[in-house]
């Protein structure tokens, strides 16, 4: 056998896969090895770069024109990772009948090959065939000697059993207790450092949220999603800076194959010391989209009617926009998961009066690793360059307001059977041309949160 004919059949055999990218979890077999080391040379050539194509196309998630190529490749050699890969294509190019026909094909020589089986199951699913489905995944839990494929299998059928289920309620509540290095510095809009001399202090804050969502079933992935949350600060000792504020969203979303969107309209009222502060109407259109396996695409309209009732006396009407594109690698390890992203954002805001108009600038690059199953460390750097297109409306004031805002935050959790405990370190630095809005704070606390859903 001369060298390039080894080098390629090796290469065959191994079917390395570019970093990140979906990995065949399908060996070949003797059949498989033996079928390659027939082929003539130019034969296993047009064979190896065949492959490369198809699989290159399904990497980069082009499923419709991965599948000829694949079919092509297994009418001339139907290795078992050949008929997976052109099994898992058409499964993601919306031809169930032909996944369901490869996956049977495989599991006819290979009945232990699990991951397949629960791909079938999952196919099967996906036609309505829920009893099929359920049997295919029960082989599985019965045959298999590792517990952590049988986990994964019990945890499909009960997403099949719950399939049926059309109406979703959940409920979390959090309480905690935070050191802040300057209460006078509250929120984007408000002017900071109103007392001559910066205070910190300790505070309370209080978190309410629920969400019921009723899921219109076979409808094209429609849902229609109603949220409301409730955040409450007390600092200790000094109330003229407490925060409150009441956020109720309605939206009707949509999922997609590979597009998620959702509109909807909402009202927030929030309080600022012991005074009302603003009352909002609001229109929002979301939309989120994979570009490739890593990458990110998400997008926001919004729509505001704003009454400031301390800072202003008379409405702004609003309008922002952002686009966020955003890349997210993935570390597994035996028992750790690292996840490393960074965004990039662009974003803008029109309003009534120049001082609330802007454009911003973002960067944020994260890291979440979970030591545990339970306990999981998250961190972010951010930075925003914002551009606002008129001042303060103050005496000495600059033409125009301009903000560095660099944040450091960590964020480090244990979920309990009970509750979940985190422990929060959050610096914020913001370097504006407006002394009003210049400031610096850190803020560290410990926080208790329970989950209840339905």
């Amino acid at each position: 056998m001369c060298l390039k004919r080894f080098i390629t059949i090796c290469f065959l055999c191994l079917l390395t896969v570019p970093d990140g990218a979906f990995s065949s979890p399908i060996p070949l077999d003797d059949m498989d090895k033996k079928k390659l080391r027939s082929l003539k040379q130019s034969e296993l050539d047009f064979f190896t770069d065949k492959y490369q194509q198809a699989a290159s196309l399904y990497y980069d998630n082009a499923y419709a024109l991965a599948l000829p190529l694949f079919r092509e490749l297994a009418a001339r050699v139907d290795t078992l990772d050949v008929l997976y890969l052109y099994g898992m294509a058409a499964q993601r190019a919306n031809q169930p009948a032909l996944a369901i026909l490869k996956f049977n094909a495989i599991l006819e020589r290979n009945p232990t090959l699990h991951q397949v089986r629960m791909d079938l199951a999952m196919t099967l699913f996906q036609q309505g065939k829920k009893e099929e489905a359920i049997a295919q995944l029960e082989k599985v839990i019965s045959i298999s000697e590792e517990n952590t494929v049988k986990i994964h299998a019990q945890k499909l059928v009960n997403l099949i059993l719950g399939s049926e289920q059309r109406l979703f309620a959940s409920v979390n509540g959090s309480l905690g207790l935070q050191y802040d290095s300057n209460i006078n510095a509250i929120s984007d809009d408000l002017p900071n450092n109103l007392s001559a001399d910066r205070e910190e202090g300790f505070g309370i804050p209080l978190s309410l949220s629920g969400n019921l969502i009723y899921d219109f079933g076979e409808t094209g992935g429609f849902a229609w999603r109603n949220q409301g949350s409730y955040y409450r600060l007390d600092h200790l000792g000094s109330d003229q800076f407490d925060f409150e504020q009441i956020d109720l969203h309605t939206s009707l979303t949509h999922r997609g194959n590979k597009l998620r969107s959702a509109a909807g309209v909402g009202y927030v009222f929030r309080w600022y010391g012991q005074n009302p502060l603003s009352e909002t109407w609001y229109l929002s259109g979301d939309a989120s989209y994979p570009l490739q396996k890593n990458i990110d695409l998400k997008a926001r309209l919004k729509y505001e009617d704003e009454t400031y009732d301390v800072y202003s006396s008379q409405n702004q009407n609003t309008l922002s926009f952002s686009v966020t594109p955003s890349y997210l690698h993935e570390i597994n390890g035996q028992d750790r998961l690292m996840l490393a992203s960074i965004k990039f954002g662009i974003s803008g805001r029109e309003a009534d009066t120049d001082r609330y108009s802007y454009d911003n600038l973002k960067i944020a690059p994260s890291l979440v690793y979970r030591h545990t199953p339970k306990t999981q460390l998250y961190s972010q750097i951010s930075y925003d360059h914002r551009e606002y297109d008129g001042n303060a409306s103050l005496a000495g004031a600059p033409t125009s307001r301009s903000d560095d805002r660099l944040r450091l935050s960590a964020i480090l959790s244990h979920d309990f059977d009970m509750f979940k405990t985190s422990l929060n370190y959050a610096y914020t630095n913001n370097d504006s041309n407006t002394v009003i809005y210049d400031y610096e704070k850190s803020v560290i606390g410990i926080n208790f949160s329970m989950d209840w859903s339905l």
